[in-house]
């Protein structure tokens, strides 16, 4: 079973099972996804809570050698995967 078998062969059903559990938990928790246009006090601490969030990424500094490195054999690894059956050895 190559790669490409498996995630087609798994696709149909990880759907299925992604839109199950997100009805579920649309259905359980709904009181908590309304808006809280109502309520300032919330409005206020999830604005401040937005701000700081903004304010501690924006101070991050990115190593970019590092992060093209990851993203090359990270590719490097997925490619290998997809034409796992040209570069496998049959004999």
């Amino acid at each position: 079973l190559t790669l490409n078998q498996f995630l087609f062969n798994l696709a149909p059903p990880v759907m299925v099972i992604f839109v199950v559990v997100l009805a579920y938990i649309l259905a359980t928790n709904r009181n908590q996804f309304k808006p809280i246009n109502t309520n300032i006090i919330k409005l206020f601490t999830v604005n401040l809570l937005l701000e700081k969030i903004r304010y501690d990424f924006l101070n991050i500094k990115i190593d970019r050698t590092l992060m093209k490195k990851g993203i090359f054999f990270l590719a490097i690894a997925i490619l290998l995967f997809m034409t796992q059956t040209i570069t496998t050895d049959r004999s």
